[in-house]
């Protein structure tokens, strides 16, 4: 197996990624590919860090990873001009395909589908808001479709269903993405979904919630309704548990407003959430309501809106506080959607060969192990 085989598939599936630049230069693309994505697993995005990474690590770059630096260290502003001129529908496009072979389990998983700004943008003409998906089961970024602004999700989505492999999973969308078209999509490519169910679909919503409220409240029960109940769970000074109710339906549910619209539909359901704060004793109750084609299996709705949960927590929580995302400040041409592919190959490379130690590791420290020491980045390469 050779290097270019080991490190990424680079050659496979990054080879529809082309130098930008039009003229003979004299640092080599993939030189410059491939010094990003090393000083990226390092937590180094700037920039400025890139062209460092680079001047410290050369004899290795050159002996390990075969690179040719035939004039010299490519300096920032090399970094900064190639990568920000780069196709950034193409790197998406070549980051879902590599992102698609880490996948382990590819069926029954749950596939989490939602939009994130990088607020370090915000002061360029264009704010950077991505539309991503997370692989509950891998535990890795499958994909990202940029857009312009949060309100263009609805067109994004389908962008991003119909570049990935779902035939099998569950796909759960909050209430921006509960379109009828999007259920459809999903459904004709073979997959589930459970989307969550707000006032943007009016009156279905008053209806579902009315009826859902009064059976979670006793006042009415349904043929063949299901319930599940958590244990307390004690976590972050807070006792916290949930309940959820399902009822079936189906396309023919005259008691529903526009039931018959959506594709696939078997199931709608409430979860109750009860959270007490130790500290005060202070308790809240939420509620949240769903639309789904899974059967009305309280367990498994509860657990597929858990699971959620995961692009908040170990995605985008991630991007923010271990990859520096939102105070990254740069903003020129296509540099900010470049460098958040970079950030999502760094963390599904991580995921992928994490640090076997005693303790659990933060990313944060595995980044500094990795830029202090050689042998843990060739660990997250996979060429150690």
């Amino acid at each position: 197996m050779d290097i270019e085989e080991i490190l990424l598939d680079i050659d496979h599936y990054f080879s529809s990624v082309e130098d930008p630049r039009t003229r003979e230069s004299p640092h080599e693309f993939r030189d410059i590919l491939l010094i990003s994505l090393c000083s990226s697993l390092c937590g180094m995005f700037e920039w400025w860090e890139m062209s460092t990474f680079a001047e410290a690590q050369e004899d290795w770059l050159k002996s390990k990873l075969d690179l040719s630096f035939k004039s010299g260290v490519p300096s920032e502003f090399t970094f900064e001009r190639v990568l920000s001129a780069l196709n950034p529908k193409v790197f998406e496009k070549c980051f879902i395909h590599w992102s698609s072979s880490l996948r382990k389990v590819k069926k029954d998983d749950v596939i989490a589908i939602d939009g994130k700004t990088s607020k370090g943008s915000r002061n360029a003409k264009d704010v950077l808001h991505c539309v991503n998906a997370w692989s509950t089961a891998n535990g890795i970024a499958l994909g990202q479709v940029a857009t312009a602004k949060k309100s263009n999700e609805i067109k994004a989505i389908p962008e991003l269903l119909d570049s990935l492999d779902i035939k099998g999973n569950t796909i759960t969308i909050d209430a921006m993405g509960c379109q009828k078209a999007i259920a459809k999509q999903i459904i004709e490519s073979k997959a589930n979904y459970l989307l969550a169910l707000k006032g943007n679909q009016s009156l279905l919503f008053k209806h579902a919630s009315q009826d859902l409220d009064d059976a979670m409240d006793k006042l009415k029960t349904f043929k063949d309704q299901s319930f599940y109940q958590t244990d307390i769970e004690d976590a972050h000074g807070r006792l916290e548990f949930r309940k959820c109710l399902s009822i079936p339906v189906n396309s023919k549910d005259k008691n529903y407003d526009s039931i018959h619209f959506w594709s696939g539909v078997k199931s709608l359901s409430v979860i109750e959430s009860h959270r007490t704060v130790k500290k005060t004793g202070k308790t809240s109750i939420e509620r949240r309501y769903y639309i789904s084609s899974l059967e009305a299996d309280a367990e498994k709705v509860l657990f597929c809106s858990r699971s959620h949960w995961g692009i908040e927590n170990k995605l985008h929580w991630v991007l923010d506080v271990a990859y520096k995302e939102d105070a990254s400040k740069v903003r020129a041409k296509n540099g900010p959607r470049v460098q958040s592919l970079l950030r999502k190959i760094a963390l599904n490379k991580v995921k992928q060969n994490p640090l076997k130690t005693k303790r659990k590791l933060s990313f944060r420290r595995m980044q500094k192990l990795a830029l202090f020491n050689i042998q843990n980045l060739e660990h997250f390469l996979g060429i150690s």
